[in-house]
């Protein structure tokens, strides 16, 4: 009988997300996120430790072309499609940065799409390895 071919551990097995704008601190602002598996890409996804948000690379986040960004979204990504994978048919969340790189979400400070006061802004975020106990 075959063994089952597991992936390897993601090369980040969590992160602390800060700088998010105030309407997103539960999310963007001190939180730590884990690993919690991969989607069909192979790309790592993420949950936070403290509620049911998740970030995850989608290759194409409405099924219509639009380019591939990591995504910090309340619906749980699809492990089986190959893009949409919240199976929304649009490119709805509160946070993304496009990125081609599905390995890891981009360590350091970068600047995201942020939803802030009910329209997207430019949010410098920043993903820091979590410091050791």
């Amino acid at each position: 009988q075959a063994a089952l071919q597991r992936p390897p551990p993601p090369s980040v097995m969590s992160f602390v997300v800060t700088g998010g704008c105030t309407e997103q601190s539960d999310t963007l602002n001190n939180v730590e996120y884990l690993a919690a598996g991969f989607t069909a890409s192979g790309a790592p996804y993420y949950r936070a430790s403290s509620s049911s948000v998740f970030i995850y690379w989608d290759p194409d986040c409405n099924g219509g072309g639009a380019p591939a960004r990591w995504i910090a979204d309340s619906d749980e990504p699809s492990t089986t499609a190959s893009s949409d994978l919240d199976g929304d048919g649009s490119c709805t969340y509160y946070a993304r940065i496009d990125s081609d790189d599905s390995s890891s979400p981009p360590l350091g400070t970068s600047t995201w799409r942020v939803v802030c006061s009910g329209s997207f802004i430019a949010n410098d975020l920043t993903l820091a390895l979590p410091s050791p106990p």
